[in-house]
């Protein structure tokens, strides 16, 4: 036995143009807008498993979180 499938009803997109106009456009040319915690912004890095256990364990001997070891590297590195 075969499904046949129905057209859907003219009412379904009766206000589909009205809900596509009010949503946000999928990309804008705008400057990106940047997260920020206080008064620094929040990146996202990716990182080998094996540095990031290395940065943990310096952190760790150091008595500082890890956004404050990626902080201090990036820093000694910049000058």
């Amino acid at each position: 036995m075969a499904i046949i499938p129905t057209k859907p009803q003219v009412s379904a997109y009766k206000n589909l143009d009205a809900f596509i106009a009010g949503g946000e456009p999928a990309f804008s040319p705008e400057k990106k807008k940047v997260k920020k915690a206080g008064c620094k912004q929040v990146i996202t890095l990716t990182i080998s498993p094996a540095t990031l256990a290395r940065i943990d364990d310096w952190a760790r001997n150091q008595g500082i979180s890890r956004a404050a070891a990626v902080a201090v590297a990036i820093s000694k590195l910049t000058g």
